[in-house]
């Protein structure tokens, strides 16, 4: 392209079938040029389109992952929590159960009194 020479003319300047053939391949070269560049530029508007999908997935992803990390959170809160009661359930258990014996033992105790005393009554009425 850059190393073209034209035939001179009978009458100066060139031929005019060299330079409109050199004109006709240029235009031609440009035109496979444009066709390039209209295809660089869909593929460059479709790879922005995928980049901005992208971007938006990672945001989404990112904001679930921080709702997880906040839930995650909560869980092992609750769970401490839970642990905790528990621990505060059992405890009340066992000392509701020792309550409980304690009554036991104390009613048993009532009713031995009760029968003594009903004994002494009989006993004493019959005086």
């Amino acid at each position: 392209m850059y190393n073209v020479e034209f035939a001179k003319a009978t009458f100066g300047g060139y031929r005019t079938e060299d330079v409109d053939g050199y004109i006709g391949e240029l235009q031609k070269h440009i035109a496979k040029l444009e066709e390039g560049e209209s295809a660089l530029n869909v593929r460059i508007s479709q790879l922005e389109q995928e980049a901005s999908a992208s971007r938006r997935d990672k945001e989404t992803a990112e904001n679930k992952l921080s709702q997880l990390e906040v839930e995650i959170v909560k869980l092992q809160e609750n769970t401490k929590f839970s642990t905790e009661a528990e621990s505060e359930l059992q405890a009340a258990k066992a000392e509701a159960e020792k309550m409980k014996a304690e009554a036991d033992k104390m009613k048993a105790e009532a009713d031995k009194m009760k029968a003594e005393v009903k004994r002494l009554k009989l006993k004493f009425s019959d005086c």
